[in-house]
């Protein structure tokens, strides 16, 4: 299992849908500062970094040499609390990379990502 400490993410191995992470938000992070005051939940642009940071190890590229040109039905469907063990799976179909979160098993937010590599 590979660790990124920054973000406090792991990347699990691969399955047959895709590649599979897991984040588990750090309470003192500086992303919930102002996110939201006494209520903190994950911004969903750290999620899309997140779920492209994975895809990056799926594709054995360094982050930066990535680019997303549109991200595409996008739907935060439960909020994301510190301390919640999230599993996220990322399968890549050519361009796109399709991103779904699980917090026991429910899905608590999917998108596509286009992207291209430079």
């Amino acid at each position: 299992m590979e660790i990124d400490d920054e973000l406090n993410f792991a990347i699990a191995g691969k399955r047959d849908s895709g590649i599979v992470g897991f984040f588990k938000p750090d309470p003192c992070s500086q992303y919930f500062q102002g996110h939201f005051p006494g209520y903190p939940i994950v911004p969903g642009v750290l999620l899309l970094e997140i779920s492209m940071r994975i895809l990056t190890r799926a594709l054995e590229m360094p982050r930066a040499n990535l680019i997303v040109s549109s991200f595409t039905k996008i739907s935060f469907l439960k909020p994301i609390f510190p301390n919640d063990n999230v599993e996220i799976e990322v399968a890549i179909d050519g361009c796109e990379a399709k991103c779904i979160g699980f917090i026991h098993g429910e899905t608590v937010f999917k998108f596509i990502g286009c992207f291209k590599s430079v």
